[in-house]
């Protein structure tokens, strides 16, 4: 409904401020006007760009799930490959060879080789490991990622061939890889395994610790969610790095996609398959439609913001409507999810700071600097209200003294109050904060640390605001009309 009202509310305020412009004619005016008939414009190609989406959305979906699909073989082809490299090299190493030999002496002798070895190919601190088992499945050594180390081989691997597969678990999907290496008369000495993970389910993101998630750069986007299977024995070559989408299965209902598309090798064999599900319209058209959604946004924020400084500037007589304008202005503002593509900086982005205080005044650093500036400017137009009537408080408080006091009295007390309050705030923005706002940081360097570290002046000068504001109105309240003589001859 919304969809449709849009373009014709467009189109009417458009119209308006043509006609005011022509009425009352001043640069201001033209300005308005034009912005109105351009943001009208725009929404106009976006709406000729969304019926054509529309209309295309079954083969737009499609091609979209199908370069998906091929992206996340690729992936497998480029991490299999590597894998099956690294392991081959540790299996024909003549020290592993010698950690798995029966003799103790010569087992013992080759560990620290084979260690040191292993921390070269794997960091302890890397994102892949391997680990080395004998032919009875018990590790011997390891390295890098490697959750599985400490424990013996679930179930004993394939002795003619290696094997490349996923696996899921509780927590991690893991690609897999397993290497036999085998002595000079065909019997099993061991085994090395490679092990890296493609999917964590409880991702953490914060200042202490950050996982990544690599099918979830993979899947693109737009609420979709890739499920993976894979399971490819290497008799004869590498056929690993020749993994190709083969036939695929589309489907499309309620605005969403998905597509199953099978995993087949150089020999045409059935590998494994890639299941993608989830693609929204919505999301698909807001990466299509970048172009125009923007253009028509910042042409109605530019509008949305020229009307809201000609209000302001009408409203300079009438303090607290200004107050109450700035207070709907900031309500408004937390029901609006800004688009990614009009926030290129980051500014509004809760993965550098977020707190849950005040129902999302604190939500981001950009919203953090935002409610900063509207304590200053509230406090500002507080201020004005109380100086332009500060007679009658005068006054108030001179004829009903014993009610004037106590309220003075409150309201300088709320001046430590505020004290508690700016305080409180700073140690929540760096509690909350992912990254350190003292030591010598440079905001200049990050967008949105520029957001925090400005956030904080800005209350600093609202606490500051606001207090003078209190104290003024207890002044008054104890008809303090005048400043002390000793205070006007300093």
């Amino acid at each position: 409904m919304l969809r449709a009202a849009l373009p014709l509310l467009l189109l009417a305020l458009a119209v308006f401020a043509v006609r005011r412009a022509r009425a009352r004619p001043s640069a201001g005016s033209f300005a308005f006007a034009a912005l109105f008939a351009a943001a009208a414009l725009a929404q106009g190609w976006l709406s000729l760009e969304e019926t054509r989406f529309d209309s295309r959305w079954d083969d737009l979906s499609r091609e979209e799930l199908g370069a998906r699909s091929a992206r996340i073989a690729g992936f497998l082809r480029d991490r299999g490959s590597k894998a099956l490299g690294e392991i081959r090299a540790v299996g024909g190493d003549a020290d592993t060879r010698a950690l798995l030999a029966p003799e103790p002496a010569l087992a013992q002798a080759a560990r620290r080789p084979v260690f040191l070895d292993l921390l070269e190919r794997f960091p302890r601190a890397g994102n892949s490991g391997a680990t080395v088992y004998d032919a009875q499945g018990k590790p011997r050594a390891w390295s890098g990622w490697t959750p599985t180390a400490t424990m013996s081989l679930a179930r004993e691997p394939s002795r003619s061939s290696e094997i490349v597969e996923i696996r899921q678990g509780n927590i991690f999907t893991i690609l897999e890889a397993t290497h036999p290496i085998r002595a000079q008369s065909g019997d099993i000495l061991g085994y090395v395994v490679y092990q890296e993970p493609l999917r964590i389910e409880f991702p953490l993101h914060n200042r202490f610790l950050r996982v990544e998630d690599r099918f979830a750069k993979l899947e693109g986007g737009t609420g979709v969610r890739a499920d993976v299977a894979l399971e490819i024995a290497l008799e004869h070559g590498d056929e690993i790095g020749s993994i190709v989408p083969g036939a695929s299965k589309f489907d499309s209902r309620a605005g969403l996609a998905s597509m199953t598309c099978a995993l087949v090798g150089e020999s045409g064999a059935p590998a494994g398959r890639v299941s993608l599900s989830g693609l929204s319209r919505e999301g698909l058209a807001a990466e299509r439609l970048v172009a125009p959604r923007r253009a028509r946004a910042v042409l109605l924020l530019a509008a949305a913001a020229f009307a809201a400084a000609l209000a302001w500037r009408r409203l300079r007589p009438f303090p607290l409507a200004r107050f109450a304008g700035l207070v709907l202005l900031r309500g408004a503002l937390l029901r609006v999810a800004l688009p990614s593509g009009l926030d290129p900086l980051g500014l509004f982005d809760p993965s550098w700071f977020a707190s849950i205080r005040y129902a999302g005044l604190l939500r981001s650093p950009g919203d953090l600097a935002l409610t900063a500036a509207t304590a200053i400017l509230a406090g500002r137009e507080a201020s004005r209200f109380l100086r332009d009537r500060q007679d009658a408080v005068v006054a108030f408080g001179r004829r009903f003294p014993y009610l004037a006091i106590p309220l003075g009295t409150a309201a300088a007390l709320l001046v430590g109050s505020l004290v508690g309050l700016h305080w409180a705030r700073v140690v929540d923005v760096a509690r909350n904060a992912n990254v350190p706002l003292y030591g010598g940081l440079d905001p200049f360097t990050s967008a949105p640390v520029a957001a925090l570290e400005v956030g904080l002046l800005l209350f600093g000068a609202a606490f500051l605001v606001w207090g003078s504001a209190l104290l003024a109105m207890s002044r008054a309240l104890f008809a303090v009309d005048t400043v002390p003589k000793a205070v006007a001859r300093a």
